[in-house]
């Protein structure tokens, strides 16, 4: 799958590859997933929106690294048709965001606010 998707990216072939991306499905392997994601972002704005018009805002504010799972986020959207953009929080200040009444945040408007918080750092100190 992915050395396929690489040979239409590379072929500027962008329709075939948004099609072959929109069949990805939460049973391949990882790095097929990643690659399709990352291949996602490449894709040409007017090619997505073309093929999946609605288009909704996500807040993702962590209290652990997002960069990873945002992808993947917008990768599973666009499979049940709504394109995402999103705003992500700095590492670790979605606190900040939330009672810093954040205007970046205000401004960008979300429609629906994601909290990924990582309890396992907290469990660790708390061990020691």
């Amino acid at each position: 799958m992915k050395d396929s998707l690489k040979t239409l990216m590379r072929a500027g072939h962008h329709e075939e590859a948004l099609e072959r991306i929109l069949r990805m499905s939460a049973d391949m392997s990882v790095d097929d997933l990643q690659y399709a994601a990352t291949a996602l972002q490449k894709l040409p704005a007017a090619v997505v929106e073309a093929r999946v018009p609605l288009n909704k805002r996500l807040a993702v504010l962590g209290g652990a690294t997002t960069q990873f799972i945002v992808p993947l986020i917008r990768l599973f959207a666009l499979r049940r048709g709504v394109r995402l953009d999103i705003y992500e929080s700095d590492f670790g200040l979605y606190e900040q965001e939330v009672w810093s009444d954040s205007a970046t945040l205000h401004a960008f408007k979300p429609d629906v606010i994601l909290f990924h918080l990582c309890k396992t750092f907290a469990f660790f100190l708390h061990l020691l």
